[in-house]
């Protein structure tokens, strides 16, 4: 499993953050960050929970609609363009 933050949604309200503390923090600049991007399997259900409660998740079905999403493990960015690092 993947975590990608679009960080142009993210409000960073900490709803993800109090529900898998593992995975996401918000940190006292009042942004989101990821504390692992590829969390174990064994969280998916709370990581998937956490982005279904996103409050910036617009409700559509577009991979560009939640501020927060989980993919299957893979390079694919899966709408979002890869930055350079």
């Amino acid at each position: 499993m993947r975590v990608v933050v679009n960080r142009t949604l993210c409000e960073s309200n900490a709803v993800c953050m109090r529900l898998v503390p593992e995975v996401f923090e918000v940190r006292d600049d009042d942004r989101l960050y990821l504390k692992t991007e590829r969390p174990p399997e064994a969280l998916r259900a709370r990581v998937d929970e956490a982005v279904r409660r996103c409050p910036k998740r617009t409700g559509g079905r577009s991979r560009r609609s939640t501020a927060i999403r989980a993919t299957r493990s893979s390079s694919r960015t899966m709408g979002f363009r890869r930055t350079s690092r």
